[in-house]
């Protein structure tokens, strides 16, 4: 019996393994493509890599003001700008940057593991696609504590 259990509980975790991993990444039912993740130091060489380099920081205004990578240009994301196809988030990214061209994004520290996953995937998927969108892991903090320049 103790054999028949283990059996059926291992079968069960195979079973919502396999499941688990045969579903797409959605949000709020819009699947979302995926996007290339990057430490500090590859941002920073894939930027300094790139002529006329198209840098998103999506910060609060305040938080831009602070401090921001050279060149980056300030459209604030939330979950409630991006949500819809045409809210100001979409709206203000379309009209600001190309997707011909790279698009480099970053947030801040806190709001990478949630806010700065999901506006990539959506980022992606208006046109940049995986090898277009290129994410900063732990944000302008990292940037910072790696010593890079930034302005005010």
């Amino acid at each position: 019996m103790k054999k028949l259990k283990k059996f059926l509980f291992f079968g069960f975790l195979s079973v919502m393994t396999l499941f688990s991993a045969s579903c797409s990444s959605s949000d709020d039912e819009e699947d979302l493509e995926s996007y290339v993740k990057v430490e500090a130091s590859a941002f920073k060489s894939r930027i300094d890599a790139t002529a006329n380099a198209q840098i998103l920081d999506y910060r609060s205004a305040a938080e831009y003001a602070a401090g921001h990578i050279s060149g980056a240009i300030n459209i604030e994301g939330t979950n409630q700008s991006a949500e819809a196809e045409n809210g100001p988030f979409r709206s203000a990214v379309r009209n600001t940057f190309s997707t011909a061209t790279t698009i480099y994004v970053y947030g801040s520290k806190s709001t990478n593991n949630t806010l700065g996953f999901y506006l990539c995937g959506i980022i992606s998927k208006m046109g940049w696609g995986e090898s277009k969108t290129i994410h900063l892991m732990n944000g302008y903090e990292s940037w910072v504590a790696a010593g890079y320049t930034v302005e005010k």
